[in-house]
């Protein structure tokens, strides 16, 4: 639904039609839930990173996002053709890299490669030009648990394995981390919110309140979905348990913010 709403300002009939319409201006001229976007780019960024650097690769110098989708980060930074706004994203994505690997980046930059244009193509366009190979894609995937020892997936993680109490808490005391992180940015005075993305700084507290609630109930009822949609406990562990926090935590605070602005 989210990528149909994005590709409407590329339709063909409603352009013919003179029918302006951009969803994403619409949620970028939305200030008050502006923190969601941000907060959601962050934690990929934090996830990323934590991947990377596990897996003992070097921090990248640059980063691409494509798909439809992928224009979310539009409304972090409205004004990506800009050079001044489009650095700005840039400099937000090497401090969260730097904090992860606790050292500086390579030539002190990771820049955020953007088509905003054409994302979608960019996906297809990957296919093509990469060099045609076999390989087990069971093979490509790792898996970075999510929890605070940076485990990662390894064969034979199966779901009941990591079913109980003592891994949940961990996921939650590495969520625990990044929210703190991505708040001690603003505190600490390393990167303003408010100047570069607009975000309503005034708010942070009760921003930071809401997103740790309930974390542990969150991850446990993620979990307990997944379980039900496989066909056995046994099965390896395909995705993080990060995210499972965060799409608890994300909802609670759109429902806050829209009931700050009745």
């Amino acid at each position: 639904v989210i990528s149909f709403l994005f590709s409407l300002e590329n339709n063909r009939d409603l352009i013919s039609d003179n029918v302006n319409i951009s969803f994403s201006e619409m949620l970028s001229n939305s200030d008050s839930h502006r923190i969601v976007f941000v907060f959601y780019y962050a934690s990929l960024i934090y996830h990323i990173a934590k991947l990377l650097k596990t897996s003992r690769l070097d921090m990248p110098r640059y980063i691409t996002f494509s798909g439809t989708g992928s224009k979310v980060f539009n409304i972090i930074n409205p004004n990506s053709s800009d050079k001044a706004t489009s650095n700005t994203l840039d400099e937000y994505t090497k401090i969260i890299f730097e904090k992860v690997y606790n050292q500086q980046a390579t030539d002190k930059r990771v820049a955020v490669l953007r088509r905003n244009d054409i994302p979608k193509e960019i996906t297809a366009k990957g296919g093509f030009y990469s060099r045609s190979f076999e390989a087990d894609p069971s093979k490509l995937k790792t898996v970075l648990v999510g929890n605070e020892e940076d485990d990662l997936a390894a064969e034979g993680s199966s779901y009941k394995k990591i079913k109980n109490d003592h891994t949940i808490s961990s996921v939650v005391n590495e969520l625990t981390n990044f929210i703190e992180l991505f708040f001690s940015l603003q505190y600490n005075k390393e990167f303003d919110y408010e100047d570069n993305f607009l975000v309503k700084t005034s708010l942070m507290p009760q921003y930071q309140k809401i997103l740790t609630e309930d974390l542990f109930d969150y991850v446990n009822k993620g979990l307990e979905q997944k379980l039900n949609e496989l066909s056995s406990e046994d099965e390896e562990l395909e995705e993080t348990l990060f995210y499972y926090g965060i799409k608890g935590s994300m909802p609670k605070l759109i429902k806050w913010i829209a009931d700050e602005n009745k």
